[in-house]
């Protein structure tokens, strides 16, 4: 999995995020947040990420608020149409330091 990572990284898909910016934006979005986890959607709008992988509703909801995220995001939950996607997704997570 670390060569994994490594590669992601070296081709520009895998970013590093220092914490005081994560802490910053989450003080700025927490009072607009419906759910209880305004650190991960401040650190979707660090990342700048295209896909989060989520089954909480109300973190769902945050997500999908262009108005707090800037952009449109690609949601994938347990829900979703193809589950074989979102088990290799998972599967990626469990193995990586990220889950």
């Amino acid at each position: 999995m670390k060569g994994l990572l490594a590669e992601w990284s070296r081709a520009g898909r895998l970013v590093r995020i220092a914490n005081d910016r994560i802490e910053a934006r989450e003080k700025l979005v927490k009072p607009y947040c419906i759910s209880d986890d305004p650190h991960v959607v401040a650190l979707a709008i660090e990342a700048r990420a295209d896909v989060v992988v989520t089954a909480d509703k109300n973190l769902i909801v945050d997500l999908r608020n262009k108005t707090l995220m800037g952009k449109k995001l690609r949601i994938y939950k347990e829900s979703s149409g193809n589950p074989r996607r979102v088990d290799r997704h998972r599967s990626l997570l469990n193995a990586s330091d990220c889950a």
